[in-house]
C-alpha cells in the first residue's frame, strides 16, 4: 500500500534519487568549471571505497565497511550543498528558455490618464 504523503517515499523513490545524485556527482567531477581540488576530494572518496587495502580491512565483518562509509559520509557532508547547488544549476540550463513568457510588472499605483 503507498501512502500518499510528503513524508512517505517508497524505496524505489530514494534509489531513483541516490542514483540520480550519483550522476550527477560524476558529471560535476568531469565539468571543467568545477575546482580541481574539489574533484580530487571526491575522487579519492571512491577509490578509497572500492580499493581493496584501508584503514580497517573489509573482510572484518561490520567494522570493514564502517571506515569505508565514514569516509563517503565526510565528503558528502563537505560537499552536499555544492553538488546540490550544481545539479540545481544544471536544471535551471535545461529549461527551455523559450516557452518562457516576459511581462512587464503591472503598477496599480498609477491611475490611468
Amino acid at each position: 500500500m503507498r501512502y500518499n504523503s510528503i513524508f512517505y517515499t517508497g524505496f524505489g523513490d530514494i534509489m531513483k534519487n541516490f542514483f540520480y545524485k550519483l550522476k550527477m556527482t560524476f558529471e560535476y567531477v568531469k565539468d571543467k568549471e568545477v575546482p580541481f581540488y574539489r574533484k580530487l576530494l571526491i575522487i579519492i572518496a571512491f577509490t578509497y571505497f572500492i580499493f581493496p587495502v584501508d584503514i580497517v580491512p573489509d573482510f572484518i565483518i561490520g567494522l570493514g565497511l564502517l571506515d569505508d562509509v565514514a569516509v563517503l559520509t565526510f565528503i558528502w557532508a563537505a560537499l552536499k550543498s555544492e553538488i546540490n547547488e550544481y545539479i540545481a544549476k544544471k536544471e535551471i540550463q535545461k529549461f527551455d528558455k523559450s516557452k518562457v513568457i516576459e511581462f512587464e510588472k503591472f503598477n496599480s499605483d498609477k491611475k490611468p490618464d
